[in-house]
């Protein structure tokens, strides 16, 4: 008995090969950049010039000691991060509290307001208010400081908060709030146990987000904090090509040390993100 050729089963294989084929192609090209780096990073410069895209033939470990080693790298780490830490602190309670108040205090018109206010600062890019914001700062006596460079980033973040956090919350049932309400608890008590652990895949995004920005942000923290002790772990690797006449081994060598934070943050958060991301787009 002759088998019969299944055209639909064929086409759905060649599909499910194409689709992984696609997926592949697109993670080998998102992982080369940080291979390069880190291969790099064993190099001299006249093996980076002669041998850019081959492993290294003499693997130069004195690169990553040096990078290790180095103090303007140390203080710019700690640097970023103490900011980095106080910005997802502040901007996470900051931001939470307002999303919260949003999505089950106000029932009118007004929170719509609200949350246009908050979110609409997602649309207007950090240059065009640089020049104020940078004379602000200058009047508080806040500028070359690092608090004045986490008051910034947390307002530029608390946007992203909130229209994150407002999305999740308002996919949690209000029927909840009401239980607590008739059981005796205040809207303060609700937010801190029942709305807060609800919302930790939402929370979770929100600092991965922000500690990518806080972390890889480059223009503000040269402008408001780019000065000697003061330098973020980016300003300062930017700085090492200016002060070592750009030894590209060392760059290399820098720069995968300073993006090992934010890979192993994102590992650690990725599942989470997706959740945060995804659970405040359908209604109920």
């Amino acid at each position: 008995m002759k088998e019969t050729f299944d055209y639909a089963r064929f086409k759905r294989l060649m599909l499910i090969c194409l689709r992984y084929l696609v997926l592949i192609f697109t993670s080998l090209l998102a992982l080369f950049p940080f291979v390069w780096v880190a291969f790099s990073g064993f190099k001299s410069n006249q093996e980076i010039y002669m041998n850019s895209f081959g492993l290294p033939k003499v693997w130069k470990i004195e690169n990553y000691i040096k990078a290790l080693t180095s103090t303007s790298l140390a203080t710019g780490f700690k640097n970023s991060l103490f900011v980095t830490s106080l910005v997802l602190l502040l901007t996470v309670i900051a931001g939470s509290m307002i999303s919260y108040a949003i999505a089950f205090l106000y029932d009118s018109r007004l929170k719509e307001k609200v949350y246009l206010y908050f979110t609409s600062g997602i649309m207007i890019p950090m240059t065009a208010v640089l020049i104020p914001m940078f004379m602000l700062l200058k009047q508080l006596g806040l500028l070359n400081t690092l608090w004045g460079l986490i008051l910034v980033y947390t307002a530029s973040q608390t946007a992203t908060t909130v229209f994150v956090l407002t999305g999740f919350m308002r996919g949690i049932p209000n029927e909840l709030i009401e239980a607590a309400i008739i059981d005796g608890c205040s809207n303060w008590q609700s937010f801190w146990r029942i709305i807060m652990p609800l919302a930790k895949p939402g929370i979770a995004t929100v600092f991965t987000l922000s500690f990518i920005y806080c972390w890889n942000e480059y223009l503000l923290s040269n402008v408001i904090a780019g000065s000697g002790d003061l330098r973020t772990i980016i300003v300062a690797v930017y700085m090492t090509k200016m002060e070592m006449n750009i030894d590209y081994g060392l760059l290399c060598a820098n720069l995968m040390i300073s993006m090992l934070p934010v890979i192993v943050f994102y590992c650690l958060f990725q599942e989470q993100v997706v959740k945060g991301m995804t659970s405040g787009a359908v209604k109920n």
